[in-house]
């Protein structure tokens, strides 16, 4: 089968690399921060309303759920798709409708096995529920978001990301009055990915790009095997890899602890899901760099360090004041969870690194690689929780997290600098570590690190003051510029 072609077409220097993965990531990331306060919002109002037996079913559904989308998304949306769409300017009107018929297929398949497996395996009203989830895999099949961040024209994308959201909130509030009204979430789920998919669709119809359904075997086959099968097989283990700590928790602890556990978790996964964002925004000029190996190394290195600026303090200041901030933000009984949160957190910047370096292997179209770190980093991680967590707890499940992505930070990087990503300079970071410190050191004195609603925007404060002193922070047309 024939090798995918790579173009040049788009940023040409590291420079315009920059500037364009900022403003993709301002406008995507902006729109991925309001969807999921206002998913919250719609899950505060199923909670208040179904209560928590009504949430609990709704959440096992998602959560079955997403094992089901991550199969139909088939690497696209997470990847793949932007990769090459970056790659094949040329032949968008071809391989757009190729990918879209694909990914219906795909939909119809497993989400017609999965509604009557449902149906029959599931009680009520789990079962119900579940099946009428799997009608949402159709319009998450037809949407084209990943086109859209391929072309780095991500404001449509964010706008459909809100509007979907918005719509979602929305229907909930109106017809969800009950737990006997459960199977309307599902329903509201539908409506709402629908008309983003609609939007997306509207968003590339004014770029000139072509949409529609036409198979393509030609198009489809090449990319199955060695790129859609590995990566499928390393999201799906990275799911189970999220969810082995709960898992192996809720085994040897009762449900209080496995809920303390989640609060700590809830925070550290809303920061983990916008760098993700990020990373996703980087990979259309990784792409189209593959010509020039100096300029890519250097928008590499750098999209690292940024990564490093922006969630160094995070680190720092949630280790110091995070007792504080669950108890204020879940309630007294949460501030057990301090300890937690602080290991968590050391474990983010990890993660992100490790995310960037993940997102360079994607753009050199070695999904096999990802799989192979995923899969030791799974097995690593179930033995140590195994091993860990009965005598430790749900503080020993957080240093496993942290323990996990150490590893699999290691293994994407060694894997990254093979295939010509470098490991970034060490010296590209000093500037964020003597502006956190100097921040700990305010978060430090009594009056402030007691009230953390005035400990976070003190120590924000602080910090950008002394970014900007430090020359690493400037505003241009009265938006932010990070300089490393």
């Amino acid at each position: 089968m024939p090798d995918l072609q790579r173009t040049t077409e788009g940023p040409t220097s590291a420079e315009n690399a920059h500037a364009t993965i900022a403003r993709s990531f301002l406008a995507l990331g902006t729109g991925e921060v309001v969807a999921r306060l206002i998913a919250f919002g719609a899950m505060l109002l199923v909670a208040h309303r179904a209560g928590a037996e009504g949430l609990g079913v709704i959440s096992f559904s998602a959560a079955v759920l997403l094992y089901l989308s991550r199969v139909v998304d088939a690497g696209i949306d997470m990847g793949i798709g932007i990769r090459e769409v970056s790659a094949r300017r040329d032949t968008l009107g071809e391989f757009i409708p190729a990918i879209l018929a694909f990914r219906l297929l795909l939909a119809v398949i497993v989400g017609g096995i999965a509604g009557l497996a449902s149906f029959a395996l599931l009680p009520s009203p789990e079962g119900p529920v579940v099946a009428l989830y799997c009608l949402t895999l159709v319009p998450m099949a037809l949407s084209a978001r990943w086109a859209l961040t391929g072309l780095d024209r991500t404001t449509s994308a964010g706008i459909a990301r809100v509007g979907g959201e918005l719509a979602v909130f929305l229907s909930v509030a109106f017809v969800v009055r009950s737990s006997v009204d459960l199977w309307r979430v599902p329903l509201a789920q539908l409506i709402g990915d629908s008309l983003a998919a609609i939007i997306v669709l509207v968003g590339l119809r004014r770029l000139g790009v072509a949409t529609g359904l036409r198979w393509n075997a030609a198009i489809v086959q090449p990319l199955i095997v060695p790129h859609i099968a590995p990566y499928v097989g390393s999201t799906l283990l990275g799911i189970v890899l999220f969810n082995a700590d709960v898992i192996v928790l809720r085994m040897f602890r009762d449900a209080t602890t496995v809920g303390l556990y989640a609060a700590a978790y809830a925070l550290v996964s809303f920061l983990l899901n916008i760098g993700g964002t990020y990373t996703l925004t980087l990979l259309p000029s990784l792409t189209r760099l593959a010509v020039d190996p100096a300029a890519r190394q250097r928008v590499f290195e750098e999209a690292a360090a940024k990564v490093f600026l922006v969630v160094f303090p995070i680190t720092i200041g949630g280790a110091m004041i995070g007792a504080e901030f669950l108890a204020a933000l879940y309630g007294a009984e949460f501030a057990a969870a301090g300890p937690v949160l602080a290991v968590l957190l050391i474990s983010a910047p990890l993660s992100l690194l490790r995310a960037v370096a993940t997102i360079a292997i994607v753009a050199e179209r070695k999904e096999s690689v990802l799989l192979r770190v995923v899969a030791v980093s799974a097995v690593v991680n179930i033995a140590l929780n195994l091993i860990v967590v009965p005598r430790w707890g749900m503080i020993g499940a957080a240093l496993v997290t942290l323990a996990t992505e150490m590893l699999r930070l290691a293994l994407s990087q060694f894997y990254a600098s093979r295939l010509g990503f470098a490991v970034p300079r060490v010296t590209r970071v000093w500037k964020p570590v003597v502006a956190g410190l100097l921040m700990a050191l305010l978060l430090a004195l009594p009056p402030v690190g007691r009230q953390p609603w005035i400990a976070i925007p003190a120590a924000a404060a602080a910090y950008g003051v002394v970014l900007m002193m430090l020359g690493a922070l400037k505003f241009r047309g009265g938006l932010p510029e990070l300089r490393v």
